[in-house]
């Protein structure tokens, strides 16, 4: 799957990029929201810069997350990108500076290899999403999770784990795909 999308070519990418944005500007969730919480993009991951500008500029408070001494990940509040620094495995995360975030997200934007029609999601194998998803369950119980995908990252069934949380929303360069939310 990283194979695939690392094939996107520069420009094919950046088309595919600004539709993205443009799909995830157009959400009703995120136009609603107060807080978001974004990851900067690595290893060919959907840019996720854009989606900040706007954030910031209508007034959202943003964090990102930054990989902590224990393993863990937590969020810190970004109010520029000059905040992200290289981090855990060359990722740009949130300097020392950039406080705790004191809030919780209303969005929550979320990288992955590959994510399925039943809104699972594949991360890169270390945990850190899923294990502050499971930290912080009730927090986040009301959060939108949002999967930003090229459609090669889309499959019709992925592996999943027990533990695994399904995505609310999952956006490509194609669409939008929404999951009725469980009773």
């Amino acid at each position: 799957m990283l194979a695939l999308r690392a094939e996107i070519d520069g420009n094919a990418r950046r088309v595919a990029d600004r539709q993205i944005y443009e799909n995830a500007a157009g959400l009703k969730a995120y136009n609603d929201a107060e807080n978001i919480f974004l990851y900067a993009s690595s290893l060919q991951e959907v840019s996720t810069i854009e989606l900040f500008k706007a954030s910031v500029q209508n007034g959202k408070r943003v964090a990102y997350p930054r990989v902590t001494g224990d393993g863990s990940m937590e969020f810190y509040e970004v109010t520029e990108l000059s905040q992200l620094k290289e981090g855990y495995r060359g990722i740009l995360e949130p300097s020392v500076e950039c406080p705790l975030a004191d809030f919780f997200p209303d969005v929550i934007f979320v990288p992955g290899v590959a994510f399925d029609l039943g809104f699972m999601r594949m991360g890169y194998g270390k945990g850190f999403y899923d294990r502050y998803f499971e930290r912080y369950a009730k927090e986040l119980q009301n959060a939108q999770l949002v999967a930003l995908a090229y459609r090669v990252q889309v499959l019709d069934e992925i592996p999943a784990d027990e533990h695994d949380k399904r995505m609310d929303i999952i956006i490509t360069e194609e669409g939008i795909w929404t999951r009725e939310k469980d009773n």
